[in-house]
């Protein structure tokens, strides 16, 4: 049997190829088989790398899902009807750039972006609804969320129920007038103003150019651009942003130089020399002073000062002899000029007037003098012309004024006092500037630093200011600037207005906002009572006004 099975099947040659269990392939080894025709199983195999080919190159044209959209769906949250997500997607379809909306701002503008976006791409209403839902973040997406499933019928459904939920961040319409609430504020460039009303003017929802122009003068503060618009008034909003961009030029120029001016300063003072400068180091002599002295006499180099008077005197020593002096007091080698004997007085003065400063319980303010070339020349002139003119004959230069005078009745409200201060209380800018100290012996009206920023006056508003103040014990004080203010004193019938340049002081502690010197005493006409704690000067309906002192103030500035 078994031999007529072998008999009737061919036999089977080793070089031959049969195919595997499983699917694998075992391939012959003979080359001359193998370049003949392809048998059935290596079709097969050429099939099989065919068709992994085909899906390896076919499994990345189909995007997997979103991560977000996954978990969305995995929990069932679908407010959009099944056909519009459904919907296939092109192949070729790149989403645009779209804005982001998280329910803080106005749901119709972030519409009309994405709006505008979709009907340039041509999308259809499913591809609009899921690009609209792809801008949603924060609260807005937790809002979408929380939608019941298939609830959005259509963009428009859509559309509507975004509009609603989200109403009340919607930018409220402002009319025209309110406008004329808008001013530019004391430190306010008018680039920033007209900036500012320009933003302003956006949100109008009834624009009218009439009371734009009017709204945008009211609040414009006093300057030239001012000024201009007075006299020439503009027909548009338009016409005004033209008109300002020459003064905001000249206005941007002269803050640019000013601050230039106000760096100068500051590197002039810090590398400013002293007037006398200290004593030099001199090459030491090999010799005593008075062989040197001889020999520059026996030379010729130099004369000997002028001969002083019979037994004068020059130092603590009067058994000492100077030989260029030609007198008592001091002797040849411990000989010193006149410069640095002054220079020694002075030191010695300032150290004498520190100690007693630091003794004094109380903080008192020093006397200030103005050293500014302006005013020390108003000096020197007045000298000369007292002078020189002994007496003169005529009228007064003085203008009539009423009389004014203090009785009793001004101690009315006063307590009995050991020579407290006179403290007022003024206006500058529609600021109560408190701690006003009067001071009839300051030369210079000073504002301390500390105040100036408490007004919100900007560095850029300084005029620069090259001298010093000078204390009363010589001492010298530097000034950041100075500045000129329209300051009020007292209110209603009792009121004042005048200007005051203000030389702007810093300084590490101060009892006092501000000093009132003899300029603005002058120029207000007053009359000071330290008696009474009171000034009274002439009003321009003829009236005297007075102005109280705030004795409970002023004791607070010593505490």
């Amino acid at each position: 049997m078994a031999g007529c099975g072998t008999q009737g099947k061919p036999p089977i040659s080793k070089n031959r190829s049969r195919v595997m269990p499983h699917g694998s392939l075992t391939i012959t080894n003979n080359r001359m088989r193998q370049q003949k025709a392809p048998s059935t199983a290596q079709n097969t195999l050429t099939a099989i790398q065919k068709a992994s080919s085909a899906v390896q190159k076919a499994q990345p044209v189909q995007a997997p899902p979103s991560q977000a959209a996954t978990s969305v769906l995995d929990r069932g949250v679908n407010p959009l009807r099944q056909s519009l997500w459904d919907s296939k997607v092109p192949d070729n379809f790149k989403s645009p750039h779209l804005p982001t909306f998280d329910g803080k701002t106005d749901p119709v503008e972030h519409l009309m972006a994405v709006g505008t976006q979709t009907a340039i791409i041509g999308a259809p209403e499913h591809l609009r609804c899921k690009l609209l839902l792809g801008t949603l973040k924060d609260a807005a997406l937790r809002w979408y969320m929380n939608l019941p499933n298939n609830s959005i019928e259509s963009y428009a459904d859509f559309h509507k129920k975004f509009i609603y939920r989200f109403s009340g961040t919607k930018h409220v319409k402002v009319t025209a007038t309110s406008l004329l609430t808008i001013r530019q504020s004391y430190n306010e460039t008018l680039r920033e103003y007209l900036t500012r009303f320009s933003k302003a003017t956006i949100t109008v929802s009834n624009p009218n150019q009439e009371i734009f122009v009017a709204a945008f003068h009211k609040g414009l503060k006093a300057g030239h651009f001012n000024e201009s618009l007075a006299q020439k008034p503009a027909t548009s909003m338009q016409e005004v942003v033209k008109r300002a961009s020459c003064y905001i030029k000249g206005e941007e120029s002269n803050a640019e130089k000013r601050s230039r001016d106000a760096k100068e300063k500051d590197s002039r003072s810090s590398n400013r020399k002293r007037r006398h400068p200290a004593d030099r180091e001199y090459t030491p002599l090999n010799r005593a002073r008075v062989h040197v002295l001889h020999e520059i006499l026996q030379a010729g180099l130099t004369p000997l000062p002028p001969p002083r008077m019979h037994n004068t005197i020059m130092g603590p020593d009067t058994d000492a002899w100077c030989a260029y002096h030609m007198c008592k007091g001091h002797d040849t080698e411990r000989v010193k000029s006149p410069s640095q004997n002054k220079r020694l007085t002075n030191r010695r003065a300032r150290a004498t007037t520190e100690t007693k400063e630091k003794s004094n319980e109380w903080r008192s303010t020093q006397y200030l003098e103005d050293s500014h070339e302006e005013a020390n020349s108003a000096r020197k002139r007045y000298v000369r012309k007292s002078k020189f003119e002994i007496c003169s004959v005529g009228s007064s230069t003085f203008p009539r004024t009423p009389e004014i005078s203090f009785n009793p009745e001004d101690a009315r409200d006063i307590l009995p006092h050991d020579d407290d201060p006179l403290v007022i209380q003024v206006q500058i800018l529609n600021c109560d500037v408190k701690r006003v100290l009067i001071d009839s012996g300051s030369s210079a009206d000073i504002l301390y630093w500390d105040a100036y920023k408490a007004m919100r006056l900007s560095d850029e508003q300084l005029n620069p200011y090259s001298d010093t103040l000078v204390e009363f014990a010589g001492e010298q004080v530097d000034v950041m600037g100075h500045i000129t203010l329209y300051t009020t004193f007292d209110e209603d019938e009792n009121a004042k207005t005048i200007k005051v340049r203000y030389l702007v002081v810093k300084t590490l502690f101060t009892s006092y906002n501000i000093i009132i010197g003899r300029p603005t005493f002058n120029s207000l006409g007053a009359v000071m009572s330290t008696l009474y704690l009171s000034i009274k000067y002439p009003l321009n309906n003829g009236k005297v006004g007075v102005v109280k002192g705030n004795q409970v103030l002023a004791r607070k500035c010593y505490e």
